[in-house]
């Protein structure tokens, strides 16, 4: 499956689906896979959101921090791609207008590439293996404000592709389950039934 073909699923998800958005309030509302995301090899993963916030995290990983991959809105409102320490890539212009955006990260090899509504913005360099444990908080102060309708992985490194999307547009407390049915799941933490919307 194509980084295209899975945007088109994460839009058409969201349209099939209640109109539904998870309003991640900035301090204590966040989503942990029951599973740790690790790219050993070629990945794309593509994710959707609005804020007008700064200096937070749409995705990041706490256990696994020497891998971790963090999705990060800095001061100025720019994104910017974390592996590990090293900045990878970084959007042209800020991205916390309150409008929905699309971004698609892929990585080739030891080539990076960061789109941003289908627009390339930035690219870099890095290998090593990517680990992905939670979407909207990285640590105490970097937490996500603002919406995250879906997020979806490609794992290119195997024979075939894997591909596993999540919509969280289903209006639960506790947990977001996989696209399509499956064990893996979003568990949803901070979260009240106030916080949809």
């Amino acid at each position: 499956m194509t980084l295209a073909i899975l945007m088109q699923r994460m839009m058409l998800g969201g349209q099939a689906a209640a109109p539904l958005a998870l309003n991640f309030n900035g301090s204590d509302i966040y989503g942990e896979f029951t599973h740790p995301y690790i790219f050993t090899g070629d990945f794309g993963i593509v994710i959707s959101f609005k804020t007008t916030d700064t200096v937070c995290s749409l995705t990041s990983a706490i256990n696994t921090y020497s891998t971790r991959l963090q999705v990060y809105i800095d001061s100025g409102g720019t994104m910017g791609i974390w592996h590990a320490t090293t900045l990878i890539a970084e959007t042209l212009a800020a991205v916390n207008d309150g409008l929905d955006h699309v971004a698609v990260i892929e990585r080739a090899g030891a080539g990076w590439t960061l789109t941003l509504d289908e627009v390339p913005q930035d690219t870099g360099s890095g290998s090593g293996d990517v680990s992905i444990e939670r979407v909207g908080q990285h640590n105490s102060s970097q937490w996500f404000n603002g919406q995250i309708p879906s997020i979806g992985f490609i794992d290119k490194s195997g024979a075939e592709d894997v591909t596993q999307l999540f919509i969280l547009n289903n209006g639960s407390t506790t947990s977001i389950p996989i696209f399509g049915g499956g064990a893996e799941e979003m568990t949803l933490h901070g979260v009240d039934a106030g916080d949809w919307s």
